[in-house]
């Protein structure tokens, strides 16, 4: 690709990345504060960050684009849209399963470990880049992907009990206070 190709490339999955996290966090509202919607959101957050994968995998493993490249904005596009859904759900879990108390050191956690992941995943790719080509260096950063969409997966199982455990925790609390 030219310079200005993979500026637009990355300019699509930007605006696909803008556009689902607002859409995905309006809609992940919607889903959490209906019946059953906190298994729905892990559900979401799982398959919409391991599908956002797939149009990774395809980009980085073929070289026609179709015409125009329109195949590679389009791609992007939707990567980006898929990334973008994960980021405002997984703060809202976090908010619900942590009781008042305890949010400000977890959050400050996630920050750090949100953190190390933008510096650690780049120089990660740069080492396998070094090492195995950078075909094989994307492959993996994509695949990691698909692990991350595994694991939001299993927050199915547990999310109930911890978000009734957080809002225990806060009643406890307040009928301490009261009495």
């Amino acid at each position: 690709l030219k310079v200005e190709e993979g500026t637009i490339a990355v300019t699509c999955f930007g605006l696909g990345a803008a556009i689902g996290t607002v859409v995905g966090g309006i809609r992940g509202q919607t889903i959490y504060n209906k019946p059953g919607g906190r298994h729905a959101i892990a559900v979401i957050m799982g398959v919409t960050t391991a599908l956002g994968a797939l149009p990774g995998f395809w980009f980085i493993n073929t070289s026609d684009y179709g015409s125009h490249n329109l195949w590679l904005y389009f791609g992007c596009l939707v990567g980006g849209v898929l990334a973008g859904v994960t980021p405002p759900n997984v703060r809202a879990v976090l908010l619900n399963v942590n009781p008042p108390e305890t949010r400000g050191s977890m959050f400050a956690f996630y920050s750090q470990i949100d953190d190390v992941g933008k510096g650690g995943g780049p120089a990660l790719v740069a080492g396998l880049i070094m090492a195995s080509g950078r075909r094989f260096a994307f492959n993996v950063a994509m695949t990691g992907w698909l692990v991350c969409g595994c694991v939001l997966l299993t927050l199915r199982g547990f999310i109930d009990a911890d978000v009734v455990r957080a809002q225990e925790q806060v009643e406890d609390e307040l009928d301490g206070v009261v009495a």
